[in-house]
């Protein structure tokens, strides 16, 4: 009797990942990155009929599309079926991970939800044009406010106008309502204070 069974649960939907993002794969004992959660579980009991092989390889390849049509970043495997009399593929569950890039990196700015999508923005001053920073990026911040999805705000290197820039954001943060920007300034993993 072939029967198969394919289970999928998502507690948080995110945005999809490229076919080329790279999923990683945790096994149950493995520590998971810091700043990681489970938004979901997946298992794969016998082979899905239309798979042909259906090996530890395969399954593991299934099971990481899955994630990676969700948004996972990782599974962590929890429990692995070995092949036997009745069954003649591998069975793994496992847990979808996903990173938190805020909570990873750090940061101030407005609380936003990345699970519909967002924009990043690096705008690094013109050097030739550093006493003009300040007043590029205040125009970049306005119409970036004034749109619907999330930004993701990367702080500028230390070039020349980038005191300018810095300024110009620390200005914009405190005298306008900012809806949807989250300000990455320093990768230290914990948000840092405003």
């Amino acid at each position: 009797m072939f029967s198969s069974r394919f289970d999928f649960k998502i507690q948080r939907m995110l945005y999809s990942k490229s076919a080329e993002y790279g999923i990683s794969v945790y096994h149950e004992l493995d520590p998971l990155p810091p700043q990681s959660r489970v938004i979901g579980k997946v298992s794969i009991n016998n082979a899905v009929p239309s798979m042909v092989n259906c090996d530890y390889t395969d399954v593991v390849k299934l099971e990481k599309w899955k994630a990676r049509k969700v948004g996972g970043d990782a599974l962590q495997i929890t429990k692995i079926t070995l092949p036997d009399e009745e069954n003649s593929c591998y069975g793994i569950s496992a847990n979808v991970i996903a990173f938190d890039p805020i909570e990873k990196y750090g940061g101030v700015g407005s609380d936003v939800q990345l699970s519909s999508g967002y924009f990043v923005v690096m705008q690094h001053p013109v050097t030739t044009e550093y006493k003009l920073a300040r007043k590029q990026v205040t125009e970049t911040l306005k119409a970036v406010n004034s749109i619907d999805l999330p930004i993701l705000w990367f702080w500028p290197n230390v070039d020349a106008g980038s005191d300018g820039t810095s300024r110009g954001i620390r200005a914009f943060r405190e005298s306008t309502e900012n809806k949807n920007i989250w300000f990455f300034k320093k990768a230290i993993g914990k948000r840092n204070q405003p």
